[in-house]
């Protein structure tokens, strides 16, 4: 991943929810969920303390069917170059929030009850 943060702690060995898992993925996935970023996400002042990694990752299953690993989703921020507010959390949190856009389309999928 080229454009890894240098503050990032190392990864532990084993730890499930490693941005590394980012890496592993097919190049289509890649493609999809940093187009979902990308399209869905900007950044504002303040840390976003309602909306954290593994949130955000639901959010994006429920609006387009991509499931993807907490890993992946943090993996995938840092490469579109979000630092997290602590990356020693479990669940990063940003400074970051979803457009108005990408607001409705998650409510209107969660109010339908099922991923797309």
């Amino acid at each position: 991943m080229p454009n890894r943060l240098k503050l990032l702690p190392d990864n532990e060995p084993g730890d499930k929810d490693s941005y590394e898992e980012f890496d592993d993925m097919s190049v289509g996935r890649q493609h999809a969920l940093l187009t979902w970023i990308r399209e869905c996400v900007v950044p504002q002042k303040n840390i976003n303390r309602k909306s954290c990694s593994y949130s955000l990752k639901h959010d994006l299953e429920y609006v387009t069917g991509l499931y993807v690993t907490n890993g992946e989703f943090r993996g995938a921020m840092l490469y579109m170059q979000y630092a997290p507010a602590n990356p020693h959390e479990r669940f990063w949190n940003w400074r970051i929030k979803l457009t108005a856009a990408a607001k409705a389309a998650v409510k209107k999928a969660r109010a339908g009850g099922e991923f797309a």
